[in-house]
């Protein structure tokens, strides 16, 4: 994994701006001109801004805010139906700002000097997002990266029809799962053996019933932010992994013959999942 720059720990600006861009609505109210209230966010010589919708009652309407920021007004319908001050607007902003930052600086000790805050609010709703269906995702694509050069085109095209016809006939279960189409191919319609599969895409197999048995034992669902931008979460995977006779595994699993990975292997594939999932979703740019 790449780091950023060793040096000192970079200031994050996280404030309410009114958003004055040509052909932005303004609503008037009591004598004042108020602008769409954004987010802005500086951080290493790069601005961005976005629409603030990260409290309840966006979903109902939109705030605005004057020109200094002071004072701002939700609006709902072309009607003013609340007034709130600076300060507690900075209050309901605390949460999505202190979650704001553990992502920049995430990314930027990722990527280093190749971040980019543009599209940071994109990428807030991927963050949000469960982390096991995207890991699921992520090593189904690299299954069938290897079943392309492993089974004829007819062959192919079967794999790709299952995962239709499994939803069709029951839509809780999903096209994309690596294990679901690993029995079918191995033990239903015999095309592949364990054995043709690399031991590369076994390990992350792996990997992933790992961190589900350990989703389970904390009894707590990791969103892709839990995961990426909390490096407790991933010391305490690092323990549970290194006990390897507490983890149950399911059976599909252990006929994949893996043995005893390093837990930190494990924990890089997670990782490596996780950026994946990120990039996939076309947010680092």
């Amino acid at each position: 994994m790449q780091t950023g720059p060793r040096e000192k720990k970079k200031k994050i600006s996280i404030r309410f701006v009114p958003n004055k861009t040509a052909g932005s609505r303004v609503i008037r109210y009591q004598e004042t001109v108020f602008y769409p209230a954004y987010v802005g966010i500086t951080f290493n010589r790069k601005t961005t801004k976005f629409p603030y919708s990260n409290d309840s009652l966006t979903s109902f309407g939109q705030w605005y805010v004057e020109d200094k920021a002071e004072r701002f007004i939700l609006v709902v319908k072309e009607e003013v139906i609340l007034e709130a001050s600076k300060k507690e607007m900075d209050d309901r902003l605390n949460d999505f700002k202190t979650k704001l930052s553990k992502v920049i600086e995430y990314e930027y000790t990722t990527l280093g000097d190749r971040h980019t805050i543009v599209g940071i609010n994109r990428r807030m709703i991927q963050y949000d997002k469960e982390f096991k269906p995207l890991m699921l995702y992520e090593i189904y694509q690299e299954f069938i990266e290897v079943l392309k050069s492993k089974l004829s085109y007819l062959h192919f095209l079967d794999v790709l029809a299952w995962g239709s016809e499994r939803t069709r006939r029951d839509r809780r279960l999903s096209s994309t799962d690596p294990i679901g189409l690993m029995i079918y191919l191995t033990e239903e319609v015999k095309l592949i053996e364990i054995a043709d599969i690399p031991i590369s895409v076994k390990e992350k197999f792996y990997s992933f019933a790992v961190f589900s048995a350990f989703q389970l034992s904390a009894q707590k669902t990791f969103t892709l932010f839990d995961w990426l931008a909390n490096p407790n979460n991933q010391s305490d995977l690092l323990s549970f992994t290194a006990n390897r006779n507490s983890i149950s595994l399911p059976v599909e699993i252990d006929k994949l013959q893996v043995g005893f990975i390093n837990p930190s292997t494990v924990l890089k594939h997670l990782q490596d999942f996780g950026v994946r999932a990120i990039d996939r979703a076309s947010v680092f740019s």
